[in-house]
């Protein structure tokens, strides 16, 4: 009697156990469709707020070319065009979040020289950084090196990181940007002494909307996308970001390594598309 006891005590245990399992389930199934459908969302919302910010955008910049316009109607076409722009990165940074995580990025994969597209990003953040008085220094190896990379998101890794430490640093302080060779991978260095970042939170520096403070989206003008971008393309790239700060107002210094070409791509074997 025990033991049929027993038994049927066990299999009462299965079936509750079996039950849990079937729930817990059901309920990953359900949060993965529930993310699936917010990408999917995102994806939709960034390409139909496009067109008509395009528009604005466009006729804006047209208008503020004009030198006939009276003072305060050019006061608020350049407002208008500030923040077109301001709104055009963060759809953009959407656009491209939403992408990378429905796995629809493709890199075109070439063997390219990095110091070229290091300069076109230095180029594309000198206004932003005019703007905001803060000095850019950059330094580059004197020697040559190749690397496997998508020439434009190479770029785009290196805008966001200049971006992030420009936007961060007090006025008058300075960026410094240093790229060369390290071992087997071209490293890139961008470090700044500006805001910071608590101890604690350098684990989550790269995570979807990571900002420490949520003012912070406010008084800069982000999303906290801009590093979960670079993490991403990163990734794609088969290289390794990190973040280190000594903590808050002691400034922060990004390194991002990609590995070099080798010896055996030269002979025809290096992939055009990831």
């Amino acid at each position: 009697m025990n033991e049929r006891r027993a038994a049927d005590d066990l299999e009462a245990r299965l079936r509750a156990l079996e039950q849990v399992l079937e729930s817990e389930r059901a309920a990953r199934a359900e949060a993965e469709r529930s993310n699936r459908l917010k990408e999917e969302f995102l994806a939709a919302l960034t390409h139909e707020l496009r067109n008509p910010l395009n528009a604005i955008l466009g006729w804006a910049t047209i208008l503020t070319r004009r030198n006939d316009l009276p003072e305060p109607v050019m006061q608020g076409l350049q407002a208008i065009e500030r923040n077109s722009r301001l709104q055009a990165r963060m759809i953009s940074d959407l656009a491209d979040y939403a992408a990378i995580s429905q796995g629809k990025v493709r890199l075109v994969i070439e063997t390219i020289d990095p110091y070229p597209v290091v300069r076109l990003a230095l180029e594309g953040v000198a206004a932003a950084a005019r703007g905001a008085l803060v000095a850019v220094e950059a330094s580059f190896d004197q020697e040559s090196m190749r690397i496997e990379a998508d020439a434009a998101r190479l770029e785009q890794i290196v805008t966001n990181l200049l971006t992030n430490a420009i936007q961060f640093s007090n006025r008058g302080a300075a960026v410094r940007l240093t790229a060369g060779r390290s071992g087997d991978s071209f490293r890139l260095v961008v470090s700044d002494r500006g805001k910071g970042i608590e101890p604690e939170f350098l684990p989550r520096i790269f995570d979807r909307f990571g900002l420490e403070d949520p003012t912070t989206a406010r008084s800069h003008g982000g999303l906290g996308l801009g590093m979960a971008i670079v993490k991403q393309l990163t990734d794609l790239h088969s290289g390794a970001i990190r973040a280190e700060s000594a903590g808050k107002d002691l400034g922060v210094t990004f390194t991002l390594e990609i590995p070099l070409c080798v010896a055996a791509q030269s002979l025809g074997d290096c992939p055009k598309e990831r």
